[in-house]
């Protein structure tokens, strides 16, 4: 008995020394306890090079957290200097992956809160590549669905007006400093690959659920939009491009080479 309390104790001062060791090299207390690991430093949790680290299990049924209301620190998965892939998974039907921002304190005037930022960069090394920088692929399965949408946006408005300017569901833009014509520039594509369609078929669909009706079909917010920078407009609305009596204003379309105008006139139809 006396031999194993004694190399309990020889066991005991050699893990008190490493930790000691640990600590002081550190610099900093790491407290375990039955259900905590604490640190009044920064706390980092390692493996081998080739190791895998896991936090919780399968049999976890209780929530997993990183962070908490109290952290003010930022909260970051992945590096850099990474080279596999980050995958969030959301579980099973119905679990879906949520991401909540709860403090959208916009602050400053003029100033931007992003709910969900998404920053890409991508270095092309060859012709025929692309880019993509959000990608959205919903495979619906089963039968009898409803309807099937990869990207839904929606902006919701209490009781209390909150916004003056304007509302929208989506909003695209391409920010290009080049000066040359090289490029074709698409704010919005609009793909089609089907084998099969439903004669109600169309690239864009207008839906109105609320009491009050949407006015407008199309709203330009000036007279005169876009141009070649030869004077040929998208759309205008100027006395010296009219060329038919009654039409005030032109809208222009391409169709592979060739431009077409719409011809448009303010001149309301009787209800």
């Amino acid at each position: 008995m006396n031999k194993i309390f004694k190399g309990l104790g020889l066991g005991f001062l050699a893990l008190a020394l490493i930790m000691g060791v640990g600590v002081g090299s550190a610099n900093a207390t790491l407290t375990l306890e039955a259900l905590a690991i604490t640190s009044d430093g920064t706390l980092t949790l390692d493996g081998a090079a080739t190791s895998a680290i896991a936090l919780g299990s399968t049999q976890t049924t209780g929530a997993l957290t990183l962070g908490a209301a109290h952290t003010s620190g930022a909260i970051t998965i992945g590096a850099a200097s990474q080279t596999g892939l980050t995958t969030i998974y959301g579980g099973g039907p119905g679990n879906a992956v949520s991401i909540i921002q709860t403090a959208a304190n916009v602050g400053a005037a003029n100033a931007v809160s992003r709910g969900l930022s998404v920053t890409s960069t991508g270095t092309f090394n060859s012709t025929g590549q692309n880019l993509i920088g959000v990608n959205s692929v919903l495979t619906p399965l089963g039968t009898g669905g409803n309807v099937a949408v990869a990207v839904y946006g929606k902006v919701e408005q209490s009781t209390s007006q909150s916004v003056s300017g304007y509302m929208s569901g989506g909003e695209f833009e391409i920010a290009n400093t080049v000066t040359s014509s090289a490029a074709t520039l698409y704010p919005l594509t609009l793909d089609l690959n089907s084998k099969g369609h439903h004669g109600n078929s169309a690239y864009i669909q207008l839906q109105d659920y609320g009491t009050a009706l949407m006015p407008n079909l199309l709203y330009f917010a000036q007279d005169e939009v876009g141009g070649d920078g030869a004077g040929t407009l998208l759309s205008t609305s100027s006395a010296s491009q009219d060329v038919t009596t009654g039409h005030i204003m032109y809208i222009k379309i391409m169709v592979g080479s060739t431009a077409y105008w719409i011809l448009a006139t303010d001149d309301a139809p009787a209800e």
